[in-house]
């Protein structure tokens, strides 16, 4: 909203999703792997089902 530019580094997993969750919740924009193309949705199934 303000014009201004972050580039920023989280190298706590946890804190990474919260970051994302949030960001696509501002923009409504869906965020994807850059490797495969996964969204993050995906990922996030795939975590979920692994733990379980």
């Amino acid at each position: 909203m303000t014009g201004r530019c972050c580039h920023a580094v989280e190298l706590s997993p946890a804190y990474v999703d919260v970051a994302v969750k949030r960001w696509q919740e501002f923009t409504g924009q869906t965020t994807t792997l850059d490797g495969d193309g996964r969204t993050f949705a995906e990922l996030s199934a795939e975590r979920l089902a692994e733990a379980a």
